[in-house]
């Protein structure tokens, strides 16, 4: 009986969730097989079999955009709120999509003008960073280009492949906007990441490494410190906050969880855009409760100022500051452009442009970007 007890248990604390289901032609009611199922910025995916059936198991609670992709079809995407241990079934249905074969001629890359497009959008797109010297668009014909008074846009008529051989991904990015005002750059897309075989255990401790540096100091990095630190400071009690005790002492000091991860942080004394004053961040309350315990708002005013102590500026960090002695630190910048912004405790959101970046964190793109499901060890 007590043998029978434990495996209950065991099962219980390892159960995972569950989504489950069949695509289709939406005319034909033919199964459709290869087609391509996965969580957006993840990488939890799959593809249909034979009979059209697919499976993705092991997700663990959170909120995700599950996209449906197949050329020739038209993409579906569908937002998905999983909590532990469901099961949820889901038929897809698919409607055909021409596809527009003008937008993939492989011949556009001799243009001149294609080629001087491409690099500019290839140096916003994935950054300069130590990490973007290693990535490699694998099907760059099926970008494409519009460049009208200064602003560029691209398009992509199929995902763009990245190979990124500092972190060990490979990256399936559905572009959904690209501009660049050679001001503000703005990019918005779904991605799905898939580990490399590493070519060796070297290899592989090298991808760990690389990862952990790319998460220090990271936006998500922040958010997630954030996230502690409200957990730290608060006890929920009857959908009230209750703040713990010894908390203005903590606040500041090598206890505050954003003080141990690095962060030092300041909002604006006066909203001036062009001479703000800071202060350093005291009692201010940044995080609020919502109607998920994994879930909060984040919520100030003006644009908030992070320094994070923990690592200094990289070399290509401006064209201006190459040849400079570099800052042992560094600096970003963020606003929100709403009141308040849905962010997890695991550091992710999805609201997309409701938090405008500036300076390192910003300067940091795709090529630097780690899947929702990574944390390092000391953050799961």
């Amino acid at each position: 009986m007590r043998f029978f007890l434990l495996i209950i248990l065991f099962a219980s604390i390892n159960a995972q969730s569950i989504i489950r289901g069949r695509v289709t032609d939406s005319r034909t009611g033919d199964p459709l097989v290869g087609v391509n199922i996965f969580f957006s910025r993840t990488t939890y995916g799959s593809t249909t079999d034979n009979n059209g059936f697919y499976t993705l198991d092991d997700i663990p609670p959170g909120r995700y955009e599950l996209l449906v992709s197949m050329i020739g079809y038209k993409l579906v995407k569908e937002s998905f709120q999983i909590d532990t241990d469901i099961k949820i079934d889901r038929n897809f249905k698919l409607v055909s999509q021409p596809i527009r074969m003008k937008e993939i001629v492989v011949t556009a890359k001799s243009n001149r003008e294609w080629k001087k497009n491409y690099r500019r959008f290839k140096s916003a797109f994935l950054g300069m960073s130590w990490n973007a010297e290693y990535c490699r668009i694998m099907n760059d014909y099926v970008i494409s280009f519009k460049n009208n008074e200064h602003v560029l846009e691209a398009f992509a008529s199929e995902p763009i492949i990245i190979e990124n051989k500092a972190l060990g991904y490979r990256v399936f990015y559905t572009l959904e906007h690209f501009s660049d005002d050679k001001r503000i750059i703005r990019y918005a897309g779904d991605s799905f990441f898939e580990e490399m075989e590493p070519e060796s255990s070297r290899q592989l401790r090298e991808w760990e490494k690389n990862r952990k540096l790319a998460y220090r100091g990271s936006f998500r990095h922040f958010l997630y410190t954030l996230s502690s630190r409200f957990d730290a400071r608060f006890d929920v009690e009857a959908d009230s906050l209750v703040e713990i005790q010894y908390w203005e002492r903590m606040a500041g000091t090598r206890n505050d969880p954003l003080i141990q991860e690095g962060f030092r942080v300041s909002l604006p004394k006066n909203f001036s855009r062009y001479d703000p004053k800071y202060l350093p961040l005291g009692s201010d309350t940044l995080m609020f409760l919502t109607e998920n315990e994994n879930e909060l708002y984040l919520v100030f005013k003006g644009k908030m100022r992070i320094v994070y102590t923990k690592e200094s500026e990289e070399h290509n960090f401006t064209p201006e500051q190459r040849g400079q002695t570099l800052k042992p630190y560094q600096t970003s910048f963020i606003t929100l452009n709403k009141e308040k912004v849905l962010v997890d405790k695991k550091g992710r959101y999805t609201e997309t442009f409701m938090i405008e970046q500036n300076g390192e964190m910003a300067w940091e793109r795709v090529a630097d970007q780690l899947p929702w499901d990574y944390l390092p060890t000391n953050h799961k």
